[in-house]
């Protein structure tokens, strides 16, 4: 064979092996297209793990909030770091899993990292929660403390009520129909004048009379007689010649002082009427009976005056005392 033939024949065969070649290499080409458009997409879900994680992280960053306006900044604190930590385990093993179906050991860098995260993310917390309290009004600088007066000063300017005696008479006073109007005793008829020698103005109230009777050593007390007839009988007891009486209540003192104020400087007149058990009109008109009159201002302060009674005396046939009359019958 000459080397003109031979060269013929292997470019023959080098031009068979390329056809051959690319032959393969096309139905290779074509196989894979084909395998690549039959292979189903696999979807891989989220895991569970991966939901807790996320689940774990969004309440710990929003339940602290509550957690400090009803418990305070150091639980909140507590709860916020464990929620985290929680979510951060959980979402480190969720996409360990759906890395791959078989499970291998952490590595010393996945310890590593984890825990480095871990950490940050509780001194970021610490940090802020401690600046936050830190710069809190209840942290800061504490108010002086005001000292008070271990005694607060008195007003100078209160009222000042006094009591003049003028006139006392004892008997029954009966209505128009006869009936006494204090039908278990006797009655007392005390006339005088309340008077404000003080600052400010001032009421009488809660009048009330008690009288010790010689030879006794208890006081007895005495029924304030009101309302009562504006017009009737009085009958003293000397004798107990009747007199007729018309009494008005402007100048009953337990109504008038309660109604108008006593202004400084100012003195008011009128009469008063007692009923008293137990005890003889006789006794009574003898005398040497202890009176004590008493009463109270609006400040709340209480007066007390007394009065040995002197010896009855005649009534004249007709007098007149402030807010009573004796006309003539």
């Amino acid at each position: 064979m000459g080397k003109g033939s031979r060269a013929n024949l292997d470019r023959l065969l080098r031009s068979a092996w390329e056809v051959q070649r690319r032959l393969v290499l096309q139905q290779t080409i074509v196989n894979s297209e084909a395998a690549i458009q039959t292979t189903p997409i696999v979807r891989i879900p989220m895991l569970r793990e991966t939901k807790f994680g996320y689940g774990f992280l969004l309440v710990g960053a929003g339940l602290p909030f509550l957690i400090d306006k009803l418990f305070g900044i150091r639980w909140a604190i507590v709860i916020s770091v464990a929620c985290f930590i929680v979510g951060v385990v959980f979402l480190v093993e969720g996409h360990r899993h759906k890395e791959g179906a078989i499970q291998k050991p952490w590595t010393l860098w996945e310890y590593l990292a984890t825990g480095g995260a871990v950490v940050a993310l509780i001194a970021v917390i610490s940090i802020a929660a401690l600046r936050k309290m830190s710069s809190s009004p209840s942290n800061s600088e504490a108010p002086k403390a005001t000292t008070m007066p271990t005694s607060l000063p008195i007003p100078t300017k209160l009222p000042d009520l006094k009591w003049r005696y003028d006139l006392e008479i004892y008997g029954d006073v009966k209505d128009p129909a006869g009936q006494k109007i204090f039908p278990n005793g006797h009655n007392i008829i005390i006339a005088g004048e309340i008077s404000n020698v003080g600052e400010v103005a001032s009421i009488a109230r809660d009048w009330n009379l008690t009288v010790r009777m010689v030879g006794e050593e208890t006081e007895r007390q005495t029924n304030l007689i009101g309302p009562f007839p504006s017009k009737g009988e009085f009958v003293n007891g000397l004798g107990g010649v009747p007199h007729n009486v018309e009494m008005s209540f402007e100048n009953y003192l337990p109504e008038s002082t309660t109604t108008e104020p006593l202004i400084p400087g100012s003195n008011k007149p009128g009469f008063l009427i007692f009923g008293i058990k137990g005890v003889a009109l006789n006794r009574l008109e003898a005398g040497g009976n202890t009176f004590t009159m008493g009463f109270g201002d609006v400040t709340g302060k209480v007066y007390k005056f007394d009065l040995v009674t002197p010896r009855a005396g005649q009534l004249p046939p007709h007098f007149a005392i402030p807010g009573m009359r004796f006309p003539p019958g």
